[in-house]
């Protein structure tokens, strides 16, 4: 709380959502009242807010912290589609439409949300159709993401992968680092970071190591930062990559095998963006 004149206070704003979150979409005073809907409650690293195949249908609101979203693979294993942050709202569609839940939900860190009934939900969205046509917007670029990403798995060289996939993330969950430029504001591993960006460890390995001898990266042990977003912005360009010679390329690793239809052969394209 702030200090007022007289000695009364007055209850803080909160932070800035970020822009593309349901809450930064919304007008002011919808997102208020959506955010005094259920009960707020708080998450410890690694929880399991929501489980693959769960009948439950409850809705959480992020306030603050990130979590990510995956799914169980075929193979044994599981696949990270997504990382949801501040502003987000999780669990919209089985509240929605009453199927199981389509993805996993684990704290990345110590999180923060207002945990609401479904019915709750659906009575809100009915009340101010504003935040249902929003929340809808919401769904569908997660859809068409979820399209793009899905076309762009397993095509181009590593560091063009990796090069979209931080500058995506970074445009998203960056944050003001100490040294200059912009920090993932979550923990992300690196096996992590090349399923998203639908690359093999090795592929990886090769393009950070390029990226950084470039000067555009830095990492750490789950620490990801960005020293010149112009240049990643620049190595995310596809028709950078087609002008680069075969030895660059190489280095980048696009030489990885590859399955008839292009991809690695051990990745998954994510058929999902969002946890239902």
């Amino acid at each position: 709380s702030t200090p007022r004149p007289g000695g009364v206070r007055r209850r803080a704003e909160p932070p800035p959502w970020p822009p593309r979150s349901l809450m930064g979409r919304l007008p002011p005073g919808a997102a208020a009242e959506l955010r005094e809907l259920g009960s707020g409650r708080e998450f410890p690293p690694n929880t399991e807010l929501m489980s693959e195949g769960a009948g439950d249908t409850r809705v959480i609101l992020l306030l603050s912290g990130f979590v990510t979203v995956r799914r169980s693979l075929a193979e044994g294993g599981e696949a990270l589609l997504a990382v949801r942050g501040p502003g987000d709202v999780l669990g919209e569609l089985a509240a929605l439409d009453g199927e199981p839940r389509s993805a996993t939900v684990r704290s990345a860190g110590p999180a923060v949300g207002r945990v609401i009934r479904a019915d709750v939900f659906r009575t809100f969205l009915r009340s101010r159709p504003e935040v249902a046509e929003t929340l809808q917007r919401v769904v569908t670029g997660r859809l068409r993401d979820a399209v793009r990403d899905r076309v762009d798995t397993g095509v181009g060289p590593a560091r063009l992968r990796l090069a979209r996939t931080l500058d995506s993330l970074v445009r998203n969950h960056g944050v003001p680092d100490a040294r200059g430029g912009l920090r993932l504001a979550f923990p992300l591993a690196q096996r992590d970071m090349a399923a998203l960006a639908g690359i093999s460890d090795a592929g990886l390995q090769r393009a950070v190591r390029v990226l950084r001898e470039e000067g555009v990266v830095t990492t750490g042990y789950r620490v990801w930062v960005v020293h010149d977003p112009e240049r990643l912005r620049a190595a995310a360009d596809p028709a950078s990559h087609r002008c680069r010679p075969p030895s660059a390329r190489k280095r980048s690793g696009s030489t990885e095998p590859r399955s008839p239809l292009g991809r690695p052969f051990h990745r998954v394209g994510a058929a999902a963006r969002t946890a239902g």
